[in-house]
């Protein structure tokens, strides 16, 4: 090229070319630059949102998490106490064994009716009829009552009937009952109907 050409064009010209020069090449680092800059510095925007949104709800999920923990520590005794109410259904010698145990400690005869396969199953427990016929002096009958309710089982009572034992030598008795003994006199029978729950 030749220099001496660019020397002898006009002032008028020589800006011109000057501007256009400078537009051009403003437009080349724009366009090869700026622009490209620009869409990372968006591109890194949403991904710094998104980055922050993910980080807070792990923040949240961890902080239910520490919360639903503490709430379980807190409830967990309340748990096997739960678990405890319920019979087990492999276990219903000792639920037997315990009322009998009951019955003894309080001087009582018992009769239990219990029958497994008459319960209806329900969704995570069979609800099992119970059936206990008690006779015995009053005082031990309220103790036995007592007992029962402390029970770590749950035995919901559907019924409760009272009725006093025959006695011997009453008048208005059969003469089959002339022969019970002395100790059952002035003893009284207690029915209970109720619902046991089974796991």
């Amino acid at each position: 090229m030749n220099l001496n050409y660019f020397k002898n064009i006009n002032v008028k010209n020589k800006i011109i070319v000057n501007l256009v020069t400078f537009f051009l090449i403003s437009s080349i680092i724009i366009c090869l630059i700026i622009i490209p800059t620009i869409n990372n510095i968006k591109e890194l925007r949403v991904n710094i949102v998104t980055q922050k949104i993910d980080l807070e709800k792990k923040i949240a999920k961890e902080k239910n998490m520490n919360i639903l923990s503490e709430k379980l520590n807190k409830i967990e005794p309340q748990l096997e106490k739960f678990d405890k109410i319920f019979i087990n259904q492999n276990r219903e010698l000792e639920f037997i064994t315990t009322l009998e145990e009951v019955a003894n400690n309080n001087h009582v005869r018992q009769k239990i009716s219990l029958d497994p396969l008459l319960g209806q199953s329900e969704q995570i427990y069979k609800k099992i009829p119970l059936g206990l016929n008690i006779q015995g002096k009053f005082y031990n009958l309220v103790k036995y009552l007592t007992n029962l309710e402390t029970l770590n089982y749950y035995i919901n009572i559907k019924s409760l009937e009272i009725t006093t034992a025959p006695s011997a030598g009453s008048a208005l008795l059969p003469a089959k009952y002339d022969n019970i003994k002395e100790e059952q006199r002035g003893n009284i029978n207690l029915v209970i109907l109720a619902d046991t729950y089974w796991k």
